[in-house]
């Protein structure tokens, strides 16, 4: 069988009825729930940063530059709004 008997995917497989076995099954079951917490918890965070690093890098590699060409755009753009207010 590929997973131990007695394990949560076990189903009680090597429980024989007394109050002892029952209570260490219990607490193999928590500690596997833990590793299995864990092992979840560590692949979210590095999905989680990748997405954010990645996400940064193509917001900051699509910026134009400011000044292109030797013309200031932003001079130019704040010139043209100047004249849509008046």
């Amino acid at each position: 069988m590929f997973f131990k008997k007695g394990s949560v995917f076990g189903l009680f497989g090597s429980v024989d009825g007394s109050f002892s076995d029952v209570l260490e099954l219990l607490f193999q079951i928590k500690d596997e729930w833990k590793v299995f917490a864990k092992v979840i918890d560590r692949l979210l965070i590095i999905v989680y940063m990748s997405v954010i690093v990645i996400g940064s890098l193509v917001i900051f590699l699509q910026v134009p530059s400011i000044r292109q060409d030797g013309v200031d755009y932003v001079k130019s753009s704040l010139q043209t709004a100047g004249k849509k207010l008046s």
